[in-house]
């Protein structure tokens, strides 16, 4: 896709959906480019096969975004949360609200997505929908941006964080997925690939 795309001056890739089918690992994405003014075009892809490596690398990335390209022609497959790098955070497509009257805090200011006929399309096509971004997690997650680490939000539980396959928001969001990969075994099948878990997340950026 980065060959596809190469005309493109900018555009986020996030892991829409993934199963295991007769034997081979596949992806589904969702592709969101910007456009003039705050307009977005996004697509979502036909399943592709893809080799044991990277989909065991990204196994833990449902709804991550996994890919992008910047209007500065640089490239980053660091996993972030949907959005971050080209939405979330820039005034062209929201702006942080305080849920408070009283206070004005990292952690009482909120992502507001610009609304259109009463809600927001490019929320809604990220999965964000019903999640508070607060602007103390943002700021979390450009220090891990910086030193080159995937984000997936708050740990809400032992086994659980705010985005990425252990997200409880996903999992209420795409039950289907949860209970294929389930009747699947975890889309368990042998493997004789070089793929470590110390190598989860994906990461990296530049030209």
């Amino acid at each position: 896709m980065k060959d596809k795309f190469k005309e493109k001056e900018a555009y986020t890739i996030t892991l829409y959906d993934m199963d295991l089918r007769e034997g081979n690992y596949v992806h589904r994405y969702k592709i969101f480019e910007p456009k003039e003014g705050s307009k977005v075009n996004i697509e979502t892809t036909d399943w592709t096969t893809v080799d044991d490596d990277f989909f065991l690398l990204h196994v833990d990335n449902l709804g991550m975004e996994i890919f992008s390209k910047n209007r500065d022609g640089l490239y980053n497959n660091l996993v972030t949360p949907p959005g971050f790098s080209h939405f979330v955070g820039h005034d062209k497509y929201g702006q942080w609200s305080s849920l408070s009257t009283t206070q004005s805090t990292d952690s009482s200011r909120v992502w507001r997505f610009h609304e259109s006929n009463g809600e927001s399309v490019l929320e809604r096509e990220l999965g964000l929908a019903g999640l508070n971004i607060t602007k103390g997690e943002y700021d979390r997650f450009l220090d891990k941006y910086q030193l080159n680490r995937p984000f997936y939000g708050d740990q809400i539980a032992k086994d659980s964080t705010k985005y990425g396959t252990s997200s409880r928001h996903w999992f209420l969001m795409r039950p289907m997925f949860y209970t294929r990969r389930l009747t699947k075994k975890n889309f368990d099948k042998p493997y004789r690939g070089s793929y470590s878990s110390s190598t989860r997340g994906g990461g990296g950026f530049g030209k």
